[in-house]
């Protein structure tokens, strides 16, 4: 810059222009700039949060130059920005975060900023400026400014603007060039804290990851410990490595037995090497592998397992190993069989009847029997007994399903149990008199909780079979008893108890018509069981018991199961359907009470069950 002096030459003045000599202030400002520039290399070099860089640039900027206002601009994508660094002197309106018009920054001045142009503006009002920007500035109260564009990889990340409110404003070089090294250092400053920005959030989706994995391995641990299907998993070669605890008890070993080869020496020998083969030969091949094998556990005990693999492979499609499960099929082979047995039974027992009615119809429809009445009658009778026991093998098939789906709902209630004896023996009194049976009943004046028809039922049921396998001019007795402990018999001293049963009071015998019944004592059979296990009173036992032929100690429980006969003759000699114990037993368990048998050879068999009381008011 020069200075001038005025000096006087006769007439005239003469002025002599020299330069001004660099005085204290100038100097003072020269290293206030430098130290200002300083400090922001230091605050990038120290801090790596952008908005605090941002922030004390202005500010001390701001203070350098005197001006109005500093501030820091983002430009955005969509063509408009906001202030999102700003130091303002007081008096004037601050602007961060306005969010500047889109129109006041066009396109024409987004690619000069972009080619690291500035733009300076001395006046608002004296210079030719587009209106919208005008109108803008006097909104926000400019009258100068000086613009820095502020690069970042090529691209306009933003501007430094300084802003002079108060009056108009010829910004000097020095000043320019302060601003375009801050803005150059503000670069830096957002390229570090954007790679710090991406940094942290790459670690923050790594340890998401890591928590996401451990998670995942937490939850499969979860899953697979209480999985109620048995899973390992295997290295390359068909060594496990891991087993969860339905797998082990599946096969009846522990975690370290199965590890490595171990697990084979569970495997039945005769399925063993067999099984191995084929898995390799799958292995091999990459292929998953199913198999059927036997287990045999510790106890000895025989189960029928289905085991299935598939290889696992990396990220990079390399073999690691195998996984597998084991599920249990031994119940499942069983109910198959049964269903097998069933059907074959089925077929047999309709197959039997109607073979017996078509013959004796056919030979009917043939005339065979014209000349032959009393052959022609029996014939007749043949088919009308084998049509019943059609109808008794379909209402039983039908009664069973019912009852084992759930579909029957029981309507308990209290139910006298000496009415439920009295209406079962009278049910049965006409087929015992035909066989020669005597009934004798001995029954109990109390209340019971239960379903009144299906317990008849189940009773009918018992005493029909005792009937059936009874010698003519035996006797079947059907009693039953409370069976309580001491505390239910205080809380119960309005109930009648077993000293109230009277044979006078309740047996039938006075009454003409049923001179099939009478009530004796019952003769107890040798080592019976009268109690069942697991099984606290009170509740009432009924027994039902003949003097047969009894039943082998081997099918006792087996006599309980669908078409079940102790001697396969049975079905075609008595006419059952092989279905009778085993809707008792379906109506007992629905009512929370027991059934089971005891029989003695050549001596006879008693059927018990219980059923509890009401529950007391």
């Amino acid at each position: 810059m020069l200075q001038g002096r005025l000096h006087h030459l006769g007439k005239s003045w003469i002025l002599e222009l020299s330069p001004i000599p660099q005085t204290d202030s100038g100097l003072r400002q020269q290293v206030e700039r430098e130290r200002i520039l300083a400090a922001i290399a230091q605050n990038i070099r120290e801090s790596l949060d952008l908005q605090t860089i941002l922030a004390a640039a202005v500010t001390e900027v701001q203070a350098l130059l005197q001006a109005d206002r500093v501030l820091v601009y983002r430009v955005l994508d969509n063509g408009t920005g906001s202030a999102i660094a700003e130091a303002t002197a007081p008096g004037w309106i601050k602007v961060l975060n306005l969010l500047f018009p889109e129109e006041v920054f066009p396109e024409e001045a987004r690619l000069n900023y972009l080619q690291g142009r500035i733009y300076t503006l001395t006046d608002r009002d004296r210079e030719d400026v587009i209106p919208c920007l005008a109108e803008f500035l006097v909104q926000i109260q400019v009258r100068a400014k000086l613009v820095i564009p502020i690069i970042q990889q090529d691209e306009l990340w933003g501007l430094l603007i300084a802003h002079q409110c108060s009056q108009p404003r010829q910004w000097l070089e020095w000043e320019i060039n302060l601003l375009q090294q801050i803005a150059t250092q503000m670069a830096i400053a957002i390229q570090q804290s954007e790679l710090y920005q991406q940094l942290q959030e790459e670690l923050s989706e790594r340890k998401r990851i890591e928590n996401a994995l451990r998670q995942s391995e937490a939850l499969f641990r979860s899953l697979s410990e209480s999985s109620p299907i048995g899973i390992f998993r295997m290295d390359t070669t068909g060594q496990w490595i891991y087993t969860n605890p339905r797998c082990q008890m599946i096969g009846g070993f522990s975690f370290e037995a199965a590890l490595q080869d171990g697990w084979k020496r569970f495997i039945h020998n005769d399925d063993r090497d067999e099984f191995w083969q084929q898995w390799e030969i799958a292995a091999a091949e990459n292929q998953e592998f199913s198999a059927e094998v036997r287990f045999v556990r510790r106890d000895g005990i025989i189960r029928f397992c289905r085991i299935q693999t598939a290889p696992v492979f990396s990220a990079q499609d390399e073999l690691t190993g195998h996984v597998g499960t084991v599920e249990d099929i031994t119940e499942s082979r069983a109910i198959a069989q049964m269903k097998n047995e069933f059907i074959s039974i089925v077929s047999h027992e309709l197959r039997t009847p109607l073979t017996a009615i078509r013959g004796s119809l056919g030979l009917l429809a043939n005339g065979v029997y014209d000349q032959k009445p009393q052959r022609g009658k029996r014939m007749l009778q043949i088919a009308s007994t084998q049509t019943d026991r059609l109808v008794r093998l379909v209402n039983d098939i039908l009664d069973l399903g019912r009852l084992e789906s759930g579909r029957v709902t029981l309507a308990k209630q209290p139910c006298s149990v000496l009415t439920l004896m009295l209406q079962s023996v009278d049910a049965m009194r006409v087929e015992a008199e035909q066989n020669g049976i005597t009934l004798s009943f001995l029954p109990l004046n109390i209340d019971v909780w239960a379903d009144p028809d299906s317990i008849i039922q189940t009773l009918t049921n018992l005493i029909s079979n005792a009937i059936k396998f009874s010698k003519p001019s035996s006797t079947v007795w059907i009693t039953a008893e409370l069976i309580e402990d001491k505390h239910h018999h205080q809380q119960r001293d309005s109930l009648a108890s077993p000293r109230d049963r009277s044979p006078q009071e309740s047996s039938p015998t006075s009454q003409p018509h049923n001179k099939a019944l009478r009530a004796p004592e019952v003769p107890p059979l040798t080592g019976s069981t009268a109690f069942p296990p697991q099984l606290k009173p009170p509740y009432v036992l009924f027994q039902v018991k003949d003097q047969g032929r009894g039943i082998p100690a081997d099918k006792l429980e087996s006599i309980f199961g669908q078409f079940q006969q102790v001697d396969a003759s049975d079905s075609r000699k008595k006419g059952g359907t092989g279905l009778g114990l085993a809707i008792c037993r379906s109506i007992i368990q629905q009512h929370g009470g027991r059934i089971w048998a005891d029989s003695v050879l050549g001596e006879g068999s008693t059927f018990y069950f219980t059923l509890l009381l009401p529950p007391l008011p």
